[in-house]
């Protein structure tokens, strides 16, 4: 299914205007993950190079791009806040974790200006896949504007990187989107890492985290 979808997003960038495929495009990649993030806006890159469109044009087609991202990543941000709320509320005296626990990492992210270019440096380089941050974010109830300025700034220069990958060769395109799914593992796991280290950084998170492993060594051990 994922693959037919991929086929038809290609396919409709020959079919309709670019910017309306990029804004169309770049949503539904941002909502289904399985999508690979390279696959829209280097295809813009390539019908780019193939039109000879100018340097305004590029920039007008990463932020419009982007702009749709953004919505799409509030959207993972809202539907993760609430899904908390509920699996808080229904199974969190189970785990011994309550709001409380959960809104100290957030607290330990918001107003910190270290951690807003960290948030915008993740969505930016390639390596990092976009739906996790969206649901973390969304998790920890990270500031709504600083969560929207990340990013949407780092959604701009991704789609950049991303456009001029398709602008630079065809063959080149093609050997990075075969290594993409590796490429993109990597990027989980260091992804994993860096929520670790900051969650078990903070004082509050510690005993989260603490609460979260008791249960796993319960749950199998039984």
């Amino acid at each position: 299914m994922i693959e037919s979808l991929i086929q038809w997003i290609e396919n409709l960038s020959q079919l309709i205007p670019l910017p309306l495929f990029v804004v169309l495009g770049s949503f539904l990649e941002e909502i289904i993950a399985p999508i690979p993030s390279p696959l829209v806006m280097t295809s813009a890159g390539t019908i780019i190079q193939s039109r000879g469109q100018s340097l305004f044009y590029i920039l007008f087609i990463a932020i419009i791009a982007a702009l749709s991202k953004t919505v799409a990543s509030v959207l993972w941000y809202v539907f993760s806040d609430k899904a908390e709320d509920f699996l808080v509320s229904k199974f969190g005296n189970m785990l011994k974790i309550s709001h409380k626990d959960i809104e100290g990492i957030g607290k330990h992210f918001n107003n910190t200006r270290r951690d807003d270019v960290l948030l915008f440096v993740l969505r930016a380089i390639p390596l990092f896949p976009n739906a996790p941050i969206s649901i973390f974010c969304g998790i920890i109830k990270l500031n709504l504007r600083t969560y929207i300025t990340a990013t949407f700034a780092g959604s701009v220069v991704k789609n950049l990187l991303y456009i001029y990958a398709g602008i630079v060769s065809l063959s080149y395109l093609e050997r990075f989107k075969s290594s993409y799914e590796l490429v993109e593992n990597i990027g989980y796991l260091v992804l994993v890492l860096i929520i670790c280290y900051f969650v078990v950084k903070h004082q509050r998170s510690k005993t989260l985290m603490e609460k979260v492993l008791d249960f796993l060594k319960k749950t199998f051990r039984k």
